[in-house]
């Protein structure tokens, strides 16, 4: 008897019934009822799971019974959580329909500058108050679209279904699936193609989505554009869309599609969307040096992480690299501060196409946690620190354990502890800590844009009565330049002095690796301590030797950039300092979050930001060392060619020969040598970008205090009346809107 009808090798008939927590007599009792006759007793069912485990004298009717009565075969629910963030949301439709009734002429340059203007307040509330985003990642291979389809229950593509999945890669954009009830007025669509300058977190800003709109249109725009080309008979596959045969202009403008969408907006009326973002990014491994930039462009957005692998080789080099980025970038919930969660709670590791028992399931997640928490060396021990931050070191690795999961949907077992957990994370706890959070900072901003209004009403006052003149006002913003031009200088020293060290230690760590790799003995030795098999050797030669060359440029180089990071934050702070006292704003900038906010304005046109940001507040960037150290990453990419050595080696010796061989051959040294010199040069260009961005903002405000200082008395005077009746009346627009959010929270 076959046991295909629900896969390849099930658990035999005891197995599935004990996992399914059914006693003898109940799994009689269910069988009867499906077959409707009384076939089974349960003396029976212990008879043939003694003499027959594997049900080969069942019928197959009776064999499809037994699964079926445990659950086998059934169709994986789709997720319904409700709403829990329906005060979130009402919140967010409270403060967009008052500002929005603010008129614009009622904000000024300065107003703008600090980040307070309408746009200003809206842009910051759209990046906290909102809905939390879930991003599925992995490999091309591991199941992400496939997850995503079940838990919002989108049928299979053939069936009418948005999404396509496949074992090829099928995914190309970053696919962003949001309820339709939640979809902008202005997108009519179901399917919105955005441009790589899309930002999500302005997802309600009319004006930036109609700047990056590219094409909208109904489900015929995934096919066209959204999914991978398929390989033409006698042909290779490509990460270009399918264009028409028939005219270039047509197959000229799908290029053009192709080219500038990065992400594909999908709105569709699924249970789970009420309560999240769900983000389906290309496979971290696919091929596609594209998607690979995509993916990790993802995961400063996300607030969970589900990450998916295959079962057969869970856990990877690559997978350990990519989870760690990742993990860097996740929100922090102590478990002190928000009850039920923790330093790993909002973390899913998930073994796809977990076909096999639930014994050999559980060895592999025990062996998996077990490596992924000692393997975090080369992740600067990253989970270690994550519990410590969290107060959670005790106990820690068993913690870990507890997010790892197995998927395949056909099986209970290895379904429903993954559906079970995230269920309870998205419609408890987490809803409780993100809700609490999003009003703590849509309180704080809005109490810093009041203090901001009201100082500036002080200020007027001075100016009205003669206390401060004009003058003085450009003797202040001299002062500002001069105090921001002492700041560069003294920062500029510091950074050579940190670049110097950066080069030091990224050449001697080149030098290491380089010499280390070109030995045939000692490649060998590495090759046999970091897999037990030669076909785990050869299958995953490419991305060990890449990792193993990363992970020592990284170790090299985490010191230096780490003083980079604190630099850059130390100079955000100082020219924020300064705006700051500049507009009479008494504020606490070591709130991280109000400092990344008012960077973000001051900062908006630098290429810098990024690293501001990630030294103010990691989750909004994941992955500064792999940015900075990307100058390097096109250097070893020749380590990608040696998959095909396996086609010609077939012992260890001859394979650390083909490695040295390889390597020898695109000049490694030289390779990694100038893959150090450009990120070194990298740091200098961002920070000098950063500086010239900081002074031109100083010397445009002195000019606006000089051209008013050159106005005659009565304009001047009627200016600041002006503006200080602007400004009462926006104070008194945000204490009007603080009342209205405390009166609604009640």
């Amino acid at each position: 008897m076959s046991q295909s009808l629900f896969g390849d090798d099930l658990p035999d008939l005891s197995t599935v019934r004990l996992a399914a927590g059914l006693s003898e007599a109940a799994l009689a009792y269910s069988v009867n009822g499906i077959l409707g006759e009384d076939w089974l007793s349960a003396d029976q069912v212990a008879v043939i799971e003694r003499r027959d485990p594997a049900g080969e004298g069942l019928t197959r009717r009776q064999h499809r019974a037994w699964y079926q009565a445990c659950g086998y075969g059934d169709k994986m629910p789709p997720l319904d959580l409700g709403n829990p963030y329906a005060p979130l949301l009402h919140r967010r439709e409270t403060i967009i329909a008052q500002v929005l009734g603010w008129p614009d002429p009622a904000f000024g340059e300065e107003d703008a500058q600090a980040g307070f203007d309408k746009a200003g307040i809206l842009a910051a509330m759209a990046m906290w108050v909102r809905l939390p985003r879930l991003l599925v990642s992995g490999g091309f291979d591991a199941g992400k679209t496939f997850l995503c389809k079940a838990l919002i229950g989108d049928p299979p593509h053939e069936q009418g279904g948005l999404l396509r999945s496949n074992y090829a890669p099928e995914t190309r954009m970053i696919t962003v699936i949001i309820h339709v009830d939640h979809r902008p007025p202005w997108l009519t669509q179901p399917v919105a193609l955005m441009s790589a300058a899309f930002d999500l977190d302005r997802l309600y800003d009319r004006r930036h989505v109609e700047a990056e709109l590219i094409l909208a249109g109904d489900r015929a725009l995934i096919e066209r554009f959204a999914v991978h080309r398929k390989e033409r008979p006698g042909g290779a596959a490509t990460d270009q869309p399918w264009a028409s045969d028939g005219g270039g202009s047509t197959a000229d403008a799908d290029t053009r599609v192709a080219e500038n969408a990065a992400y594909c907006l999908v709105f569709m009326a699924a249970p789970l969307l009420r309560s999240l973002i769900l983000i389906d990014p290309p496979g971290f491994d696919s091929g596609m040096v594209l998607d690979q930039e995509r993916a990790r462009k993802m995961a400063g957005l996300a607030d969970i992480v589900v990450f998916l692998s295959q079962f057969v080789g869970f856990l990877n080099v690559r997978d350990f690299s990519l989870l760690a980025e990742q993990l860097r970038a996740l929100q922090l919930y102590p478990r002190r501060v928000y009850p039920g969660m923790g330093a790993f709670r909002n973390l899913f590791v998930v073994a796809t196409h977990a076909r096999q028992s639930p014994a050999d399931i559980d060895h592999v997640l025990s062996e998996g946690a077990r490596r992924l928490w000692a393997d975090s060396e080369r992740s600067s021990k990253l989970f270690q620190r994550r519990a410590a931050e969290a107060g959670e070191a005790d106990g820690a690795p068993a913690r870990l354990l507890e997010r790892f999961f197995a998927f395949y949907p056909n099986y209970p077992f290895a379904r429903e502890p993954l559906q079970e957990d995230l269920a309870d994370l998205l419609a408890g706890p987490f809803p409780r800590a993100f809700n609490r959070q999003a009003k703590t900072v849509t309180e704080r901003i809005l109490e810093s844009a009041r203090q901001y209004y009201a100082r500036r009403v002080t200020r007027f006052d001075d100016l009205l009565s003669g206390r401060f003149r004009p003058a003085d006002e450009v003797r202040a913003a001299e002062a500002a330049r001069d105090e921001v031009d002492r700041s560069i200088v003294d920062h500029r020293r510091r950074m050579e002095a940190i670049i110097a060290e950066a080069r030091r230690a990224g050449l001697e760590a080149a030098n290491n690796v380089t010499d280390e790799l070109y030995d045939p003995v000692r490649t060998e030795q590495m090759l046999r301590s970091n897999f037990e098999r030669y076909d785990d050797a050869q299958r995953h030669l490419s991305a060990f030797i890449t990792e193993t060359i990363h992970g020592r440029l990284e170790d090299a180089l985490n010191q230096p950039l780490q003083s980079y990071q604190s630099l850059v934050l130390g100079f955000a702070r100082k020219v924020v300092s300064v705006d700051l006292s500049k507009a009479s704003v008494d504020v606490d900038i070591a709130q991280n979050d109000l400092l990344t906010r008012l960077a973000t304005v001051f900062f908006n046109n630098a290429p810098t930001t990024r690293a501001i940001l990630q030294a103010i507040s990691p989750r909004r960037d994941p992955a500064l060392f792999f940015n900075l150290l990307w100058p390097v990453a096109p250097t070893v990419a020749a380590a990608l060619a040696m998959m095909s050595i396996g086609n010609y080696v077939t012992r260890w010796p001859d394979l650390a020969k083909a490695v040295v061989g390889k390597l020898r051959d695109t000049n490694l040294r030289v390779a990694l040598t100038e893959g150090v010199e450009a990120t070194c040069a990298s740091l200098r260009k961002e920070f000098d970008t950063l500086t010239a961005k900081a002074r031109a903002d100083r010397l445009a405000d002195l000019a606006r205090k000089q051209h008013r200082a050159r106005q005659s008395g009565d304009e001047a005077m009627a200016c600041f009346q002006r503006d200080r009746a602007c400004a009462e009346t926006n104070r008194r627009r945000i204490e009007t809107l603080q009342r209205t959010l405390r009166d609604s929270d009640r």
